[in-house]
């Protein structure tokens, strides 16, 4: 069956993109698995990453955030973004640590809220 629906962040053009616009912006190369992470965080699908100390974890929220305001400065608009996001996004990060034995987890949560331009 054909799909008629637009390719979206996460596809291989998306994910070319994304890296176009964020490897300007940052110091060092973005993992692979970290940027397919934040372009399907940006198709709207929900993610769960599970990396170790070190792992590139903090990548997903600046990445996340950092293309989400690049997108937006795309002219034309890009095509591969399925929804509508706040002009000026903003992120909150809740993170509760707790630990079980002697294994300590940490659970993060980011929700982007818009922001009021001043």
């Amino acid at each position: 069956m054909v799909s008629l629906q637009a390719p979206g962040m996460s596809s291989l053009e998306g994910m070319e993109l994304a890296r176009e616009l964020l490897c300007p912006l940052l110091d060092h190369e973005i993992h692979d698995y970290v940027l397919e992470g934040v372009c399907k965080a940006l198709d709207g699908n929900h993610i769960l990453a599970v990396a170790p100390t070190s792992g590139g974890k903090t990548s997903y929220y600046y990445g996340y955030i950092l293309l989400l305001k690049a997108l937006q400065q795309v002219d034309p608009p890009c095509p591969f973004l399925k929804r509508m996001y706040p002009a000026n996004p903003v992120m909150v990060i809740v993170v509760m640590i707790g630990s079980a034995c002697t294994c300590c987890y940490t659970f993060i949560f980011f929700f982007l809220f818009p922001f009021p331009s001043i």
